[in-house]
């Protein structure tokens, strides 16, 4: 794989089929861009996402950029805003009997006005933080058993925005008199971190050492022009984004990284990382009574941790 600057994969891994990582989102952006360097690098890459067709093209321009026919990938489709395509998808990757080193939870929306997931949640709400919740709690099992292995849950800078409050009394904004995708999607990004260190401390029975040989790493890849925000730049999207955004490319480098990197054996801990550095999250997200708050309530929404 190519090395950028700043980056600290410095010298090229190389895997032989045995690096299982499954990336949801992973036909776009930054999710599409980390499974062209995983493949590279001989992973074999689960492309969990919607579109079959979109995530079949994919693989087909993977294999010619790379001149490897023989690359790892396989769809599994995974519809984040439906609760029973995130079982569906649980039941069909369990079916093939096959580890997990790394669960790459990337995929996420930003909404300019409120929409509902299928199970009538807020769409920000339902992708970003619910159908992740439940993917990774329908898959623990397996990732403890294919230790070491790492969850790798992308935040955002934006959760210093978020309101806990507001996120766990009404996380279907259906109070305001306003929908406001901005705070939302703040609420979601907290939501990220509120959940990881929660599961910090469920893997590691309350403590953040290391006991489960599963890593849980909550990181914010930069700001970057994907899908996410061409819905609000609209026309301009292209123009700004070459402006002040950083590329997939680049930006799916930091979540590698942490999710194969041998550097990242073993973390885990409260740990939160703005590309590669450690950052601390802002102090809401350590209160494990808002933690504890949004476990129950989206076990409750979620309909319970079962397939």
């Amino acid at each position: 794989m190519s090395q950028q600057a700043n980056s600290p994969l410095t010298v090229p891994l190389r895997f032989k089929g045995d690096k299982v990582v499954i990336i949801t989102g992973a036909s776009d952006g930054i999710g599409k861009a980390a499974v062209t360097h995983l493949v590279e690098m001989g992973a074999h890459v689960i492309l969990a996402c919607r579109s079959e067709d979109k995530a079949m093209k994919v693989m087909e321009e993977i294999r010619n950029k790379t001149a490897n026919k023989d690359a790892m990938m396989q769809f599994i489709p995974l519809d984040l805003s439906d609760l029973e395509s995130v079982r569906n998808f649980a039941r069909k990757f369990l079916e093939k009997n096959l580890p997990i080193h790394a669960l790459v939870c990337n995929a996420g929306v930003w909404e300019v006005e409120r929409k509902k997931t299928k199970q009538q949640f807020e769409n920000t709400y339902g992708i970003n933080h619910l159908g992740h919740f439940l993917l990774v709690n329908l898959l623990l099992d397996k990732l403890k058993e294919s230790a070491p292995s790492r969850i790798i849950i992308l935040s955002s800078k934006i959760h210093s925005s978020g309101d806990a409050k507001e996120l766990l009394s009404d996380p279907n904004y259906e109070k305001p008199s306003s929908y406001s995708g901005k705070q939302t999607y703040a609420n979601s990004k907290l939501a990220n971190l509120l959940f990881a260190y929660k599961l910090v401390r469920n893997l590691n029975e309350g403590s953040s050492i290391p006991q489960s040989g599963v890593s849980v790493i909550a990181m914010h890849p930069g700001v970057v022009n994907t899908q996410i925000f061409a819905g609000l730049l609209g026309s301009f999207s292209s123009i700004i984004g070459g402006l002040f955004f950083d590329t997939p490319e680049h930006a799916s480098l930091s979540v590698v990284f942490h999710a194969v990197h041998p550097d990242q054996n073993g973390v885990t801990g409260f740990k939160y990382y703005e590309q590669w550095k450690e950052k601390k999250s802002i102090a809401d997200s350590f209160n494990e009574k808002y933690q504890d708050d949004l476990w129950e309530m989206s076990v409750k929404h979620v309909g319970g941790l079962t397939l």
